[in-house]
């Protein structure tokens, strides 16, 4: 059952206007959509004793979250619900930019600085007079920790975006339409040779690329791609409808392929003038090569966001780390998968996606506690882990879980399901609930993330999963405290070994960004002597 209907009143001059909505289909609100004002706050009510369960059951709901909800209703009308002050209330939101014909063109340099590029003889740009013969391919790895960040900050304003492997423009495909009006420049080998020599492709006996079936599976769909297609025309090909100027979605931008090694293509886009907002990272996996694509992103494009994948592998953790300490970013990690540097100042739940009313029903709203309970103590259990329990608790939830849902009772003082995982040590759940749940969230009350709890009972297995998983060693708690501050605060057995690993990782990463450093301070010094000589 949905929340059907409710009233709306709205507080004008000391005049109540009584305004009937159904939430039950796009009609319900967008009839009466003249009617509302924007940045206006309405308070809400049953319609009727039929809807009073359901509107009680949302609007508890609401209560145990603490905070505001924004909802999507449809694609002209969003709501920031909030449980206090009561009665309930909302709030409407100015919709959205819509990404149409009319929608804002690119600046007026832009098109300029893609006219110059094109005659550039240094490296293959853009798409042929004509389509390839060859069939379209859809395949690619673009996962939704990297739609949760990259929804968060690409829109129609977005004027230029730059991507640093494409394969066949999964992830190209998905940064078009979600910035219409962007110049997407993808920059990409498209070498089958090259590709074939890169072991991220065929290998499956190293525990980063997965030795299991699936990693057995892809590795076969990968031969297949490589051995029978070419990469470059089977990526014009299926992005054909995404040219630039001819994207068939709506919007006035477009992607324009740069055929070129990714060093030399970010040289290249600066050298005309490019001036991305985003740049996404999804080139080489180890650590030299992931290192150099990074720091030349920082150093080319200083005011661009950075979205990078393969969190899971440890040379592009490594590298990512490092230079987040090098350039002082705020290094974010999505679900153990997608990397970023958002700006600083992000906050972690800003990034939660919306929910829509249309597919999420009360029920499933409600259920999200039970799963929670459910889950929580099979965690909480004294006895060995049981991690096919709780599997099969997330796996039948539909919609998937909030990625902040937190417990709501006394005994779970607001604290996640990971955070339970850290405390509890129950290493095996842990690693399968990081990639669904926000791994630094913090609780309301005591500001602690995961690794502050797991530092501070002296789980040292579940300190370093976390630091593996993305956790950040410098989020403070409300006392201030770092998780290697609130480990050294503890009496617990365990504690000053987590404060040594926390500790031990950053000195490694500061040592290692010291010595590159060095290395390029010497590196230059020997240049210049060439030089001169």
């Amino acid at each position: 059952m949905k929340l059907v209907s409710f009233n709306a009143q709205k507080n004008i001059n000391e005049t109540v206007t009584n305004i009937d909505i159904s939430i039950d289909n796009n009609s319900g609100f967008e009839k009466n959509r003249s009617v509302f004002q924007s940045n206006t706050s309405y308070n809400i009510k049953p319609s009727s004793e039929a809807d009073t369960k359901s509107f009680n059951n949302f609007f508890n709901y609401l209560k145990s979250r603490s905070k505001s909800v924004h909802i999507s209703i449809s694609p002209t009308l969003s709501l920031y619900l909030s449980p206090t002050p009561t009665p309930l209330c909302f709030c409407v939101v100015p919709p959205s930019p819509s990404p149409s014909a009319s929608s804002s063109s690119p600046p007026a340099t832009v098109p300029a600085r893609v006219a110059a590029l094109r005659k550039s003889t240094k490296a293959q740009i853009g798409f042929p007079s004509t389509a390839p013969s060859c069939q379209s391919n859809p395949h690619g790895w673009f996962y939704p920790p990297h739609r949760v960040i990259l929804s968060h900050i690409l829109s129609s304003s977005t004027s230029e975006v730059v991507e640093l492997g494409s394969w066949l423009g999964k992830s190209t495909r998905f940064i078009s339409d979600r910035a219409p009006n962007a110049v997407v420049y993808a920059v990409d080998i498209w070498s089958n040779e090259f590709s074939l020599a890169d072991d991220h492709y065929h290998d499956a006996t190293s525990s980063e690329t997965g030795t299991g079936k699936s990693r057995l599976a892809q590795v076969d769909t990968n031969a297949d791609i490589l051995h029978n297609q070419n990469l470059y025309d089977t990526f014009l090909k299926t992005n054909w409808d995404y040219r630039l100027g001819h994207r068939k979605n709506g919007g006035n931008g477009g992607v324009v392929p740069v055929r070129t090694y990714t060093l030399a293509g970010l040289d290249l886009l600066k050298s005309y003038g490019v001036d991305p907002s985003v740049v996404y990272i999804d080139a080489d996996h180890h650590y030299e090569p992931a290192y150099k694509d990074i720091e030349k992103t920082l150093q080319n494009f200083p005011k661009a966001v950075v979205v990078g994948d393969d969190w899971d592998y440890e040379p592009v953790r490594r590298a990512a780390r490092e230079l987040a300490l090098k350039y002082n970013r705020h290094l974010y990690v999505e679900q153990g998968k997608c990397w970023s540097y958002l700006p600083h100042g992000t906050v972690h739940s800003d990034l939660q996606p919306s929910r829509d009313l249309y597919t999420d029903t009360i029920e499933n709203q409600v259920s999200h506690q039970r799963i929670y309970d459910n889950v929580a103590s099979i965690i909480m259990s004294k006895g060995p882990e049981d991690l096919a329990a709780v599997t099969r608790h997330i796996n039948k939830t539909t919609p998937p879980l909030p990625r902040n849902l937190a417990g709501s009772g006394p005994a779970y003082k607001g604290r996640s399901l990971l955070m339970l995982c850290a405390i509890h040590n129950k290493p095996q759940t842990l690693d399968y609930l990081g990639t669904y749940f926000d791994i630094n969230y913090r609780t309301k009350s005591k500001m602690e993330t995961a690794l502050h709890l797991a530092a501070y009972y002296g789980r040292g297995v579940m300190v370093k999963k976390l630091l593996s998983l993305g956790a950040d060693s410098k989020l403070v708690n409300e006392y201030n405290e770092t998780p290697v501050q609130a480990a050294g605060h503890s009496k617990v057995e365990g504690a000053r070994e987590c404060e040594g690993i926390i500790k031990g990782m950053e000195e490694r990463i500061k040592g290692r960004g010291e010595k590159r450093c060095r290395d390029g301070e010497e590196e230059k010094g020997r240049e210049e002597k060439r030089t001169k000589g």
